[in-house]
């Protein structure tokens, strides 16, 4: 699948023109042309495409949604951005690198909704929470956070160097097929049946749940390992009933 059909770059609630531009440009860049604005705070108008330069057309063709929801609806897997890395452990932060989120998104062939936060406040937890994927970009403490376009060339550029660079590779013949966002509700479904029936303490659940979530997520399991995995929860839960 080529990175054109593959990715979204999806920008939530974008506060300027001028980052929808260079952010278009960005795109196009690196081959990139499906741009998804979730509720923008601006108007699209003539300074978006004046930045834009010769990526007039992915700006022209994005799509404006009202939620972050339907921004989503139609992704394997969901990649959520963050300049914000606790000093405490939090199982809503935990991210990877560019280079480390390329890698994995190479053997992936669903479809996969980059996600960009606000220029202002970035993503809300409660959004970070519907995310599979946490990345972050390393930078100096003293001023971590970058500016949206920033952000995006980069990531983008991670991607797209590691797929040129692995195409130009023998990889054998094996083709991911990328399980439907049912069967991963339903993975995700049988671990939170497990914790009911062992009796997980209840406020420890919902970390629990973050936790398991993210690491299937940085995993990147094909439909087939996860059926597996739900073969194993399954099989789990009869013998739970059983000594119930």
């Amino acid at each position: 699948m080529e990175p054109s059909e593959k990715y979204s770059v999806v920008l939530v609630e974008p506060l300027y023109q001028l980052n929808i531009g260079y952010v278009a440009r960005s795109m196009l860049n690196f081959g990139f042309r499906r741009l998804v604005l979730v509720n923008p705070r601006t108007e699209i108008g003539s300074e978006a495409y004046v930045f834009s330069a010769h990526a007039k057309e992915v700006i022209k063709n994005s799509r404006i949604v009202g939620s972050f929801e339907e921004a989503i609806s139609d992704a394997s897997l969901v990649v959520g951005t963050t300049g914000k890395i606790p000093k405490r452990y939090s199982s809503l932060r935990v991210p990877i690198a560019p280079e480390d989120l390329a890698q994995r998104l190479f053997k992936f062939n669903g479809k996969v909704a980059l996600v960009f936060g606000r220029e202002d406040v970035g993503l809300k937890n409660k959004e970070l929470e519907k995310c599979d994927v946490i990345v972050t970009i390393p930078t100096a403490p003293i001023y971590p956070i970058l500016n949206l376009s920033h952000a995006v060339t980069i990531i983008l550029y991670e991607i797209y160097k590691n797929e040129v660079y692995r195409k130009s590779k023998h990889v054998g013949a094996y083709k991911f097929v990328p399980p439907t966002s049912n069967e991963l509700r339903i993975l995700h479904t049988y671990f939170e049946e497990i914790l009911d029936k062992i009796n997980y303490p209840i406020a420890r659940r919902r970390s629990a749940l973050l936790a398991f979530k993210r690491v299937i997520g940085k995993a990147m399991p094909d439909k087939r390992e996860v059926h597996a995995l739900m073969s194993v929860l399954r099989k789990i839960l009869v013998r739970l009933e059983r000594v119930d």
